[in-house]
């Protein structure tokens, strides 16, 4: 099989390369393809398929012919495109039309990508070869900054070709061998889905290269996943406020604080968490084996904020679950001291004083029936 030569200075490689690797300076190893060596030749049988039915039966639509300029001059593929911004440094062609609403800011994105170089049929980094798709979060990633405004120009299941000037890709020095200076770019992008809300945010606050959790970015994630817990319990969807809330105080117990006021900013974000925690355990359905976790989270409530009548509320409901009513009493009775006109602590107490009553009732009831047993057995 004949082979195009390859312009001067540059080779066909295997499999493409994460730029991102190549922008950090990280070391990469790629190996290059032997354009020599003869690729095998396969021939098949003419009786294996009928050629007139095989072309009758094309369909058409399929086909995707718009998709494959790469190796074209660049200029020619910019005659067909729009530009994206007013300096023309980004330009944009659809191949396939998008769903609902331009993808918002801050969205947690997840693309298919192929960048090429002008003239080159073999991406210089592609998710297709990785067989992976991309995630990140739009102005806060790591991402060529024309890749970045690119995306946002795009929506739900669209997929577009950009041309993106050098200013806006690799710059003008480039990042050789591999990535020529001041060298223009071919990105074919597709939008598998995109996202806002806790998903989003938490995403945003993972997102850091030395591994550590920005305190501004976790306190952000964890008052929306607060709040989303908060609606959902509100709603009494106990089970799914349960994953919000949990997940919101794992976020913030492993963020890095810089300062005082970040601890203190942490002391109130955990107290909050913790006492909304025990409120939805105990209302879960089969709340009994709850009731422990609602025991610690009103604890840790009480440890930040000492004598907290919300927090007494909450670990007194989660000792009448466990039967343990003397102890419920006490810690209800100091929540009854701060809240002396609250409905749910008066209910409690109630609730505490009729198991009382039946478990007093029920020791009667056993104690003289035994009596009345061994008097039967006596006189018989």
């Amino acid at each position: 099989m004949a082979h195009q030569p390859q312009p001067e200075g540059r080779v066909a490689l295997e499999e493409g390369i994460d730029f991102r690797h190549l922008m950090r300076g990280e070391d990469v190893v790629f190996s290059v393809k032997d354009l020599n060596k003869d690729e095998p030749q396969y021939e098949a049988p003419e009786d294996v398929f009928d050629r007139d039915l095989l072309i009758q039966n094309v369909n058409l639509e399929t086909l995707s012919l718009e998709d494959d300029v790469t190796g074209m001059p660049f200029e020619s593929i910019k005659a067909t495109m729009k530009n994206v911004n007013a300096s023309g440094t980004i330009k944009k062609k659809i191949l396939r039309e998008g769903t609902g609403a331009v993808i918002s800011a801050d969205a947690l994105v997840r693309i298919h990508y192929a960048g090429f170089f002008e003239f080159n049929e073999v991406p210089f980094d592609s998710s297709y070869l990785r067989g992976k798709s991309f995630e990140f979060i739009l102005g806060h990633s790591g991402v060529v900054p024309g890749l970045d405004i690119a995306v946002s120009t795009m929506r739900s299941n669209e997929k577009s070709e950009f041309i993106l000037h050098p200013s806006l890709a690799f710059g003008k020095l480039g990042c050789p061998p591999r990535i020529p200076p001041n060298a223009e770019v071919l990105f074919i992008v597709e939008v598998m889905r995109w996202s806002l809300g806790s998903e989003a945010a938490v995403a945003r606050a993972e997102t850091n290269t030395k591994g550590e959790k920005d305190w501004k970015d976790c306190k952000a994630a964890f008052k929306i996943l607060n709040h989303e817990g908060i609606c959902l319990y509100n709603d009494h969807k106990f089970q799914e406020s349960k994953a919000k809330l949990d997940k919101a105080k794992r976020l913030i117990e492993n963020c890095h604080l810089k300062d005082d006021a970040e601890e203190k900013d942490f002391k109130d974000c955990m107290y909050k968490i913790s006492l909304n925690l025990a409120m939805v355990l105990n209302k879960l359905h089969g709340h009994a084996s709850y009731a422990p976790a609602a025991i610690i989270n009103a604890k840790e409530a009480l440890q930040i904020k000492p004598g907290c009548e919300k927090a007494e509320l909450q670990w007194g409901i989660a000792l009448m679950t466990l039967g343990e009513l003397d102890r419920a009493r006490d810690h209800l009775m100091i929540s009854k001291r701060k809240m002396p006109n609250s409905v749910q602590v008066t209910d409690a107490l109630e609730k505490v004083c009729l198991r009382n009553l039946k478990c007093l009732l029920f020791e009667i009831f056993c104690s003289d029936g035994l009596q009345l047993l061994m008097n039967e057995t006596c006189f018989s």
